[in-house]
């Protein structure tokens, strides 16, 4: 006989067995059979009232027949059913909640307001307080422009000093000292005053500091140098008439030095010298205590190459003299550093190409009658009109050519013009080490970062991008005179990209750069030490006024959070929602006591 295969489908009244059984067997086994093997497969105790159906609509099947006798076939499923369930339990009486008493009502609205009270105060107070922050304004008075920065920064500051961010910046075309100069100075300040709240401004600090145009001007006439000081500080005072409110916090002339620590200070604040200052600033603020790791990284040294003077700053070595008038302390968040810093008048790039086509025309006799061969232009370089420019004392012009204009005529002779700008560098040294012109330095040591008008001379020449380039890791000093000199012996031929004014004089501005790091002390074998850097990824431009802002910084009062709700009325509400809570678990016990002594039969109170 075939074998067939009935599914058993558990139709019980029993929470704990459910579920079906496939049985192989055959038609002749009895129903009675199939439910005792539905009941082993189950692992339940078969009763007297369980019974198999086909569905809950036809009766009973008589277990005494066959599965053939009972008409089922392969594939069928039935039911195992109990046809006798057990009466569902009694309902329990129900009961009557018992009433609140006022106790739990009041030890409830009391958890409750403490409770929200609190939660919603410390969610304010974490998502709508703010540090307090601190602006503050530098004007750069250049030698050829004149900018304005806005810096602002945490004024519960890292160790003594902000971490300072640049948040607008402005500049002119013309110096203060000359005419329309200051007018132009008012124009920048009004550009970015805008970026400072206006209910901060009456405590904005506002500084001004001249540089090498006006320490130069004032070695010529240190009187009007006094007087265009003075007619600055007038527009820039609160009571001014430049209509400004910032607290001018000095209006002076920077001396070098401090021109180069400045410098110095901006380019290892975005180079990371100082170590990881948002992120330990952050963590200060985050309450940790913990001092910065001993092992800091080692500084930069600064370059800076300006259109007056050129800086050098960098941390003096230990073995260098420590009595030296260059090297002095310098402490910024924190720590302090011995760092030399000197800064060479008249060896900016502007200054250099006055001084070098005033040696040109002095060597040519000041002939006004024939062109004045100029070996630092390229060839076909022409500029009529040029006149004998200030010379600061270097050379004498003769009176009787004091008006003379002259015709000025390039040769692109690289080795003349290199000539031509060793003559302002003096090997002489009666000092330990010197740079040159017999001015004290210590030998560069470590990385160097040269920026502005180093920076820009070298982005010319591709200097930035075949450092980086993996054709040229090379790259040295001999390489750069070899790239200067070929793009001097070129023909004079003007480009959309660069100014005619500029590219007049990019011959001798790589000459003179290359003669200028050679004298600061870099040669083929520490070149690769010199980064050429304008800007980093952060918003803070690289110049002298951010490391001046630094310092400035110091002086700053010194503030942690402005609190969204004034701290007494924050201190009064913490206070009465603790209250609450203290009282609701006072009514709480009320309530108890109280419910324990209505069922034993009397009162608390």
């Amino acid at each position: 006989m075939s074998i067939i295969t009935i599914t058993v489908k558990c139709d019980l009244d029993n929470d704990e067995i459910f579920g079906r059984v496939h049985v192989q067997t055959t038609a002749d086994r009895t129903l009675d059979w199939l439910l005792d093997e539905f009941c082993t497969e189950k692992r339940v105790k078969r009763k007297e009232t369980f019974a198999l159906r086909r569905n809950a609509a036809n009766p009973e099947l008589d277990l005494a027949k066959t599965i053939a006798e009972s008409g089922l076939t392969d594939g069928e499923t039935i039911f195992a059913y109990n046809k006798n369930p057990p009466p569902p339990p009694p309902d329990l009486p129900k009961v009557p909640p018992p009433a609140l008493s006022t106790w739990w009502i009041l030890a409830a609205l009391a958890l409750a307001i403490g409770a929200i009270g609190l939660i919603v105060l410390v969610v304010v107070h974490l998502t709508l307080s703010r540090p307090a922050v601190t602006f503050g304004v530098i004007v750069d008075a250049g030698a050829h422009s004149t900018k304005a920065y806005i810096y602002a920064w945490r004024s519960s500051k890292y160790r003594g000093n902000g971490v300072v961010l640049q948040k607008a910046t402005a500049h002119t075309s013309l110096p203060i000292q000359v005419a329309g100069g200051l007018s132009q100075m008012r124009e920048a300040v009004s550009a970015v005053r805008p970026a400072v709240p206006e209910k901060l401004e009456k405590q904005t600090k506002l500084y001004l500091g001249a540089t090498a145009g006006m320490r130069m001007y004032r070695s010529v006439n240190a009187s009007k140098a006094k007087a265009v000081l003075s007619d600055a500080r007038k527009i820039l005072r609160p009571d001014g008439s430049g209509g400004f409110h910032f607290e001018v916090g000095g209006v002076r002339i920077l001396e070098g030095d401090e021109e180069a620590r400045a410098g110095w200070l901006a380019v290892n604040f975005l180079k990371g010298g100082f170590g990881d200052l948002p992120a330990r600033e952050a963590a200060q603020n985050a309450g940790s205590t913990a001092n910065p790791p001993p092992d800091l990284p080692a500084t930069f040294g600064s370059l800076d190459l300006g259109d007056g003077s050129v800086q050098v700053a960098f941390e003096s070595p230990p073995d260098s003299p420590p009595d030296s008038p260059d090297t002095q302390p310098l402490t910024v968040y924190g720590r302090t550093r011995r760092v030399y810093a000197h800064s060479f008048g008249c060896y900016g790039l502007g200054a250099a190409q006055r001084r070098a086509i005033g040696r040109a025309i002095a060597d040519a006799g000041y002939d006004d009658g024939k062109p004045v061969d100029f070996p630092c232009w390229q060839l076909g370089t022409r500029q009529r009109g040029v006149r004998p420019p200030c010379s600061d004392g270097l050379f004498t012009v003769p009176a009787a050519k004091a008006d003379a204009r002259f015709l000025v005529s390039g040769s692109g002779d690289a080795s003349r013009c290199r000539l031509l700008a060793a003559r302002f560098f003096n090997s002489l040294c009666n000092q330990t080490s010197c740079s040159f012109n017999n001015v004290y330095q210590p030998d560069p040591v470590g990385k160097f970062v040269a920026f502005s008008g180093f920076y820009h001379v070298a982005d010319f020449f591709n200097l930035t991008a075949n450092r980086r380039a993996a054709s040229r890791p090379s790259a040295n000093l001999t390489e750069v005179s070899i790239l200067v000199d070929s793009f001097c012996s070129r023909s004079y031929r003007p480009s959309g990209s660069v100014s005619e004014a500029r590219l007049r004089w990019l011959c001798f501005d790589g000459i003179f750069v290359e003669s200028l790091l050679r004298g600061l002390g870099f040669n083929d074998s520490n070149w690769s030490n010199i980064e050429f850097l304008d800007k980093t990824r952060t918003d803070n431009k690289l110049a002298w006024p951010l490391g001046y802002m630094i310092l400035q910084s110091a002086s700053s009062p010194t503030e942690g959070l402005i609190w969204a709700v004034p701290l007494p009325l924050f201190i009064c509400l913490i206070v009465l929602f603790v209250l609450l809570l203290a009282l609701a678990v006072l009514f709480a016990c009320i309530a108890l006591r109280t419910s324990r002594g209505k069922r034993k039969g009397y009162k608390p109170f």
